[in-house]
C-alpha cells in the first residue's frame, strides 16, 4: 500500500511515530548526532556515491535530516510562541538538490545541526507538559501540536538514519536482495536500543521510502514532495 504524505497524513505520521515507538523522543533524538558522525566516518571515500541515479547517498541523507532539524527549529518556535500559525511544507527533493548537499561539506552540515538539536532538546525539557499541546496549522496536514512534531522528528531521524546505512552498504555491495526493501518499527527500534541507534533494514529509495506499522501491515511511502 503507498503512503502520499501530502494526500494520507495520518498514516504518514503513524510510520514516523511508528519508527520511534514507545521511546523517549529526546533519548532518541540526542543519539542522532553520534549517529551521524558514525555514517560520515564510515562512509569515507563512498560519502558522496548514490546507490543508484534516483536515490540518496549518505551525505545528501545527512543534508536531508539536517534541513528537517532547521524547519522544525522555526516551527516549534511558532507553535509555542503565537497562536495557532500557519506551518509552511517544503520540497524536500528541491532543498537537497538546489542546496547542493551531494557537494557539502560533513563538518558545515554537523556544525548547523548539532547546535540546532541542543537547543531544541533544551526547548524541549524547559516547556511544561501542558505547553506541549500547543498546535499549528501544517497547510497539508491540518493541526500539529509541539509535543506531535517533536515526536515525528525522533521518527524521521530514525528513518533517514537507516537509510543512509542502506545506501553505503549497497554502494560497497554488501547490500541484499532487492534494494528497495521494509523498515519495520521492531527493526528501528530493537537497533537504537541495542545499538545506540542504528538500524540495518533494506535502502528505502529517496521517493518511494517503505515502512511497516507495529500491526505488521506493510505500507510505502510514495513520493513525497514536501517533507513532514
Amino acid at each position: 500500500m503507498t503512503i502520499d504524505p501530502v494526500a494520507e497524513p495520518k498514516a504518514y505520521q503513524e510510520l514516523l511515530l511508528g519508527l520511534l515507538g514507545a521511546d523517549d523522543p529526546a533519548v532518541a533524538q540526542a543519539q542522532t548526532p553520534g549517529l551521524l558522525r558514525e555514517l560520515v566516518d564510515e562512509a569515507a571515500s563512498d560519502l558522496r556515491t548514490r546507490p543508484a541515479p534516483d536515490e540518496w547517498s549518505v551525505i545528501e541523507c545527512v543534508g536531508h535530516i539536517v534541513d528537517a532539524e532547521v524547519v522544525y527549529s522555526g516551527r516549534y518556535r511558532w507553535i509555542l510562541a503565537h497562536d495557532r500559525p500557519e506551518l509552511p511544507g517544503y520540497d524536500q527533493d528541491l532543498w537537497t538538490d538546489r542546496l547542493h548537499h551531494g557537494d557539502a561539506d560533513p563538518d558545515e552540515l554537523l556544525a548547523l545541526f548539532m547546535p540546532l538539536r541542543a537547543a531544541n532538546l533544551a526547548l524541549w525539557e524547559r516547556t511544561p507538559v501542558a505547553e506541549r499541546a500547543r498546535f499549528g496549522l501544517h497547510r497539508e496536514r491540518g493541526p500539529e501540536s509541539y509535543d506531535l512534531s517533536f515526536r515525528l522528528i525522533g521518527g524521521h531521524d530514525r528513518f533517514h538514519v537507516a537509510q543512509a546505512r542502506r545506501a553505503l552498504e549497497l554502494v560497497r555491495g554488501s547490500g541484499r536482495g532487492d534494494p528497495v526493501g521494509l523498515l519495520t518499527a521492531h527493526e528501528v527500534g530493537t537497533h537504537a536500543n541495542d545499538d545506540g541507534g542504528q538500524a540495518d533494514p533494506d535502502a528505502q529509495r529517496r521517493h518511494d521510502h517503505e515502512g511497516q506499522r507495529a500491526d505488521g501491515e506493510e505500507h510505502t511511502l510514495g513520493p513525497a514532495h514536501r517533507a513532514p
